[in-house]
C-alpha cells in the first residue's frame, strides 16, 4: 500500500512493515525427514524432562491446571497444555504439538521463578525453550506450521494418490446416499461465500458479508428442519463483542425477514425465512412448504455484520478461522472466502476438514484428534472475480458479482480462496484458517 493510500484510508491495525506478501502454501505440508524427526524427538524429550521437573517441584495442590493457574498467575490454556504434555510417560516429536508456544512457555517459566523455583531448574527450562524456538525457526517458521509438518504423512506416488482420492470420493458418495435417507433431505450444491474488509470509516472494525445457499434442495414430508446458521467461533461471553447481523440492505435480522433472501437466485414462490439469535450467532429457519411436494428448490440467503478487527483485550486479529458446517447431505460444496487486499497479504490461509463436535473452539494443536484423512485442497482464485465461476454451480460467478454489487464493494480490490469438494463429508466442518503473519513471514 502506498503512503498516499494509507493517508486516505487511515492507519491499518495490521501494518505490513516489510511490504512483502507472504508466500501462498500451494502444496501439502511436508512431513519431517528422518533426520528432522530425530532432532524433534531430542528437543521434545529435553523440554518434557525439564518441565516435568518444574511441575513436580510444585505443591500437590498446584500440579493440576486450576491450581497452577492460581499458584503461578499464568493463563489457564498454557497451564492446561503443559499439564497434559508432561503427563505423557514418554516424549517424542509429536509431543511438541501438545506444548504451548514459545512465548507461553517463557511466561510459565517466569511464573516458576516468581514463586522461588531453584534458579538452576529455571535456567535449564529456559535453555530447553530456546532450543525449541530454534527448532521451530529451522523447520517451519511458526509453531502452527511445525504442527502441520508433524501431522503430515509422507507423500505417495501420483498413481497411488489418484487411486486413494478416487476411493475416498466413492466412500463419501455412499455416505451422501445414506445420510440423505437418514435426514430426509439433500441438495445438489451447498455454497458459502464470504467477503471481509476493514471498515473504511473505522479501521478498528471488520466488515463481513456472507451468502449461504442450498441449490436443488429436496426433502421428504417428515424431513429434519431446514435452517442456515452463521456466527463467530470466538466472541466475548458478555455479548458486547459479538456480531450484530443485518440483511444486505441493513434490515435487522430478526423475526420474519424476507430481505434475507436473494430473490434472483431463489425459487419462486420464495420461501419464508425467520431469523433469530443473539450477538455472535444467527439462525435463519426456512419454511418452504409452499414448494410443490417432491420438487427441488433453491434457497440463497445473505447477511452482513461488523465486528472488532481484534479480539477485545488482545492484539490478535478476530479473523482466524472461517467454517462451513455440512448440516445436510450435499453432492457438491463450494466454499469461497474473499479478503480485501489490505488484509490478504497479512494472512496465510489453509484448509482442513474436521469431525464436527459441539465445540469448535479447539486448539489447532489438538485438531489431529478429529481430522479426516484425504483432506480437501485450497485453491487461490486471485484478485477480482475472473476465476469466480464453478462447474459445480452454473450461476456461481453471477452470484459472486451480485454480492459485491449489492454491498457496493469493488471486487477487484479483493483476493479469493476456494475449497471445492464433491460429496462433502456429512456432519463435518470445513475450516479455512488464516494464520496472522504481520511481517510477511
Amino acid at each position: 500500500m502506498s503512503a498516499a493510500s494509507q493517508r486516505e484510508s487511515g492507519p491499518s491495525p495490521w501494518v505490513d512493515t516489510q511490504g512483502k506478501r507472504p508466500p501462498f502454501p500451494v502444496g501439502e505440508p511436508q512431513p519431517l525427514s528422518k533426520e528432522e524427526t530425530a532432532r524433534a524427538d531430542q528437543v521434545a524429550r529435553r523440554l518434557h524432562a525439564v518441565l516435568h521437573t518444574l511441575v513436580e517441584s510444585l505443591p500437590k495442590h498446584a500440579r493440576g491446571a486450576s491450581g497452577m493457574v492460581r499458584h503461578l498467575s499464568v493463563v489457564r490454556n498454557t497451564c492446561q497444555r503443559v499439564v497434559t504434555a508432561v503427563a505423557e510417560p514418554q516424549a517424542a516429536a509429536q509431543t511438541l504439538a501438545r506444548f504451548p508456544g514459545v512465548q507461553g512457555l517463557q511466561l510459565l517459566i517466569q511464573g516458576f521463578r516468581g514463586v522461588g523455583e531453584d534458579e538452576a531448574n529455571v535456567a535449564a527450562a529456559l535453555a530447553a525453550v530456546e532450543q525449541y524456538d530454534q527448532l521451530i525457526r529451522d523447520l517451519a517458521g511458526s509453531q502452527s506450521k511445525l504442527v502441520e509438518r508433524l501431522n503430515a504423512v509422507a507423500p505417495v506416488p501420483a498413481r497411488v494418490r489418484s487411486q486413494t482420492s478416487e476411493a475416498a470420493e466413492i466412500a463419501r458418495q455412499r455416505l451422501f446416499a445414506a445420510a440423505a435417507e437418514v435426514a430426509g433431505r439433500r441438495c445438489e450444491v451447498n455454497l458459502s461465500l464470504y467477503a471481509f474488509r476493514l471498515h473504511p470509516q473505522d479501521r478498528g472494525q471488520l466488515e463481513r458479508v456472507l451468502v449461504t445457499g442450498q441449490i436443488g434442495q429436496v426433502a421428504t414430508p417428515d424431513a429434519m428442519p431446514f435452517a442456515f446458521t452463521a456466527g463467530d467461533t470466538h466472541y466475548d461471553a458478555r455479548g458486547d463483542a459479538g456480531r450484530a447481523f443485518v440483511s444486505l440492505d441493513k434490515t435487522p435480522a430478526h423475526g420474519h425477514t424476507p430481505a434475507a433472501v436473494l430473490e434472483a437466485f431463489s425459487s419462486d414462490p420464495l420461501p419464508v425465512v425467520t431469523s433469530r439469535g443473539s450477538k455472535g450467532q444467527l439462525v435463519q429457519t426456512v419454511d418452504h412448504r409452499s414448494a410443490p411436494r417432491g420438487e427441488s428448490i433453491d434457497v440463497v440467503v445473505a447477511n452482513r455484520s461488523v465486528h472488532p478487527a481484534r479480539v477485545p483485550g488482545t492484539k490478535r486479529p478476530s479473523l482466524d478461522e472461517v467454517w462451513v458446517l455440512v448440516n445436510y447431505p450435499s453432492r457438491h460444496l463450494i466454499f469461497d472466502v474473499y479478503l480485501h487486499r489490505d488484509m490478504e497479504r497479512m494472512f496465510r490461509p489453509s484448509i482442513d476438514v474436521q469431525l464436527w463436535g459441539p465445540n469448535l473452539d479447539t486448539h489447532p494443536a489438538d485438531r489431529w484428534l478429529t481430522r479426516f484423512p484425504c483432506g480437501p485442497r485450497l485453491e487461490l482464485l486471485g484478485a477480482g472475480l475472473q476465476h469466480a465461476r464453478s462447474d459445480g454451480y452454473a450461476r456461481h460467478a453471477e452470484l459472486t458479482a451480485h454480492l459485491f454489487e449489492r454491498v457496493d464493494w469493488t471486487a477487484s480490490e479483493f483476493v479469493g480462496f476456494r475449497c471445492e469438494v464433491a460429496y462433502p463429508v456429512w456432519r463435518a466442518g470445513y475450516c479455512m484458517g488464516f494464520e496472522y503473519t504481520p511481517n510477511g513471514n
